[in-house]
């Protein structure tokens, strides 16, 4: 990988930074030279990408936070503003989905609502379409309000949202998770 110059030695936060791609985002940030910290849940996860990040050049730094959760976030952003100074990249990374925000099948079939062996469309709870939803967007939403303060004034500075190819097509069984990946999207547009 190149070494671009402009990126070394700065700050870049990754929600969901223990996750299966944006550890990989922070690990090629990390070979520029930059600032990494990586925001999830799961600290024995966020230390195991840290180390990581240290030995690929990059300085790593661990944080829990909840990205649902607008006090969690700020108590995170003071630890980096603490560690690092000023934000100059918020990757908003954290997302996904759940089971219980899922359908068993991929079509709907008769006989399936009253099926107690079949989730379908019609069994999906408010709290678990609403649990999808809200750790996609309102965890797009919350870090970008509270990292963004330290952008304003920052030439080049950058909000990467992390969407999905089911923003744009619909994919089966995961109808929050599709619906919540689109706002992303949208609201990506709308910043």
């Amino acid at each position: 990988m190149d070494l671009h110059e402009n990126l070394k030695g700065k700050t870049v936060v990754i929600t969901g930074g223990s996750g299966i791609l944006c550890r990989e985002f922070a690990y090629a940030y990390a070979k520029q030279g930059m600032n990494v910290a990586v925001l999830g849940r799961t600290l024995s996860k966020l230390e195991e990408v840290r180390d990581k990040i240290n030995e690929l050049g990059g300085n790593g730094l661990a944080v829990v936070c909840d990205v649902v959760d607008k006090d969690s976030v700020i108590n995170a952003k003071k630890i980096v503003n603490d560690t690092f100074g000023k934000v100059d990249i918020l990757v908003n990374g954290a997302g996904g989905n759940h089971p219980k925000g899922t359908t068993t099948k991929e079509y709907f079939e008769e006989g399936d609502i009253e099926n107690p062996n079949v989730v379908s469309f019609f069994d999906l709870s408010k709290e678990n379409f609403n649990y999808v939803f809200d750790l996609n967007i309102v965890g797009t939403l919350i870090p970008t309000q509270v990292f963004i303060v330290d952008m304003l004034d920052n030439p080049g500075a950058n909000v990467l949202n992390i969407a999905s190819m089911s923003s744009y097509h619909a994919i089966t069984k995961v109808s929050a998770y599709c619906a919540a990946k689109a706002a992303i999207s949208n609201f990506t547009e709308w910043l």
